[in-house]
């Protein structure tokens, strides 16, 4: 088995996965050296892979053999698996060394974002999966697995790629303008480099049919959207069912970058990139739950008014059919972009909880960096977002959307304390 990792064998990891999650099966391949032969394999194809950094997304589309796909994947299952301690040791130490070798593969994927978009998110999910096992040594233990260079590399991707994906929980052309105090210089900058303009790039790449082409009413994205809701006129960027699935992949991603940020207590995200990615993501979930809302309640009569709005192809008979279909489809995005959104939220307020306590420590040992007046004018930021409407109306709709109706009340104490100590830097 293990030779048939090394001779990079395309169904090999899915045996070894289906091991792995046996009752000590993890154990068993570690001591096998397959974590070793995972290493071996990657530095036979590293050799020849080399990608220029860019800090824009789209770049270049690069092909990736499907063993990395079953490498990657197999590896993820070994370390959420559970093993003992002696396994534990060497397998982390395997992972670290395994996210290593593959850096300019990694970066390469956050430039392709969001094409390629599952391998980057299994990557994602491996360096997750590392940072959440070390916890107990945390900075140290990080530091000691990675070199300083590739720490900041997947500190800086991982951090951009959240407040970027966070931003623009949808195309620029929707959203509604940010608060004029949350647009100060700092902040990210749209326009060329969001990455849903990569979207038409790659759809012309794959033929639109079925499902996927079915033209829905453009997303629900707030008070002060940049054009209505229910306007799917211009052809030329059509809502559909395929946007929905681009949505909710990159928010997959970003919910694995946050659990790697969650995990790096001395991970240090600027206020006001976490104030407009707090505002933008409430904004949503909130608009999204209110949109849920109307789709259920709406009648046959509501159905058709939606309708000329779809390419759906009405036939004489089955009218009615073909627009509960659409709703339905709708309702289906609809649900499963808000709950991931509302996950990346709860993770959020988590982070920014972590930032705040950093700051206030260094203020109170007097290592902050910042000046005074930065520092009031990005704590004003963040206490902007929190005290914008949408944040009471996002922790109800996180409970809906999660169905769990007991987040709400840990989250609503995360945001109280966040602003007490917001209040107290801001002075």
């Amino acid at each position: 088995l293990v030779d048939q990792v090394l001779s990079c064998d395309n169904d090999i990891s899915n045996l070894l996965e289906t091991i792995a999650c046996c009752n000590g099966g993890t154990d068993l391949l570690v001591q096998a050296g397959v974590t070793r032969a995972l290493i071996s394999a990657s530095e036979e194809y590293t050799k020849d892979f080399s990608v220029r950094s860019r800090k824009t997304y789209g770049n270049a589309m690069a092909d990736h053999p499907q063993y990395i796909f079953g490498h990657v994947s197999l590896l993820n299952t070994m370390l959420a698996s559970e093993y003992s301690e002696y396994t534990h040791q060497r397998l982390i130490l395997d992972a670290a060394q395994f996210i290593q070798i593959h850096i300019s593969t990694i970066e390469s994927l956050f430039g392709q974002f969001p094409e390629n978009e599952e391998l980057l998110f299994d990557f994602l999910t491996t360096i997750a999966l590392v940072a959440s096992t070390s916890k107990n040594g945390d900075k140290v233990r990080m530091q000691q697995l990675f070199d300083d260079s590739i720490l900041s590399i997947l500190d800086q991707r991982i951090e951009g790629l959240a407040m970027h994906v966070f931003e623009f929980p949808f195309p620029e052309y929707v959203l509604p303008f940010l608060p004029g105090n949350l647009r100060v210089p700092g902040g990210h900058q749209g326009g060329s480099q969001v990455w849903w303009n990569r979207i038409p790039a790659i759809s012309n790449t794959i033929e639109s049919s079925g499902i996927d082409a079915l033209v829905l009413p453009h997303p629900p994205c707030g008070i002060g959207a940049r054009r209505s809701m229910l306007d799917n006129s211009d052809s030329t960027r059509p809502w559909t069912v395929r946007m929905y699935r681009y949505a909710c992949a990159a928010t997959n991603c970003l919910d694995v970058c946050l659990t790697y940020m969650m995990h790096r207590s001395s991970f240090q995200t600027d206020m006001v990139s976490l104030a407009v990615a707090l505002y933008r993501s409430t904004e949503t979930i909130c608009s999204i739950e209110e949109r849920l809302r109307n789709l259920r309640a709406i009648n046959d009569e509501g159905i058709v008014d939606m309708m000329n709005f779809t390419n759906i192809n009405i036939g004489p008979t089955n009218d009615i059919a073909n627009m509960r279909f659409a709703r339905r489809k709708e309702i289906e995005s609809l649900q499963n972009l808000g709950a991931s959104l509302a996950s990346c939220v709860a993770k959020l307020l988590q982070v920014i909880k972590s930032v705040i306590d950093i700051t206030l420590k260094s203020l109170r040992d007097g290592s902050c960096t910042l000046s005074h007046r930065d520092m009031q004018v990005s704590s004003h930021c963040l206490l902007t977002a929190f005290s914008s409407s949408q944040i009471e109306c996002a922790l109800g709709c996180i409970d809906i959307l999660q169905d769990d109706f007991a987040v709400s009340n840990v989250l609503q104490t995360l945001v109280n304390e966040s602003k007490q100590a917001l209040t107290f830097i801001s002075r």
